[in-house]
């Protein structure tokens, strides 16, 4: 036996088969929540909004010299 199935058999002792997986499962859906990855067109968008910052900067840099 592995020593992670050890520690695993010993909680399940200690704590209870049906009270084990509540906690086992708490544990594994207490991480983050999903996160929702931005379509082609919030890309561009975020891509100009940027484009457009780094060339008013820079127009701003050429005029102080």
């Amino acid at each position: 036996m592995k020593k992670t199935e050890i520690c695993m058999e010993g909680l399940k002792r200690k704590i209870g088969d049906d009270d084990f997986m509540k906690v086992c499962l708490d544990a594994l859906n207490k991480g983050p929540k999903r996160v929702r990855i931005a379509s082609r067109e919030e890309l561009k968008i975020e891509i100009q909004k940027y484009k457009n910052a780094y060339l008013n900067l820079a127009a701003a840099w050429k005029k102080t010299g």
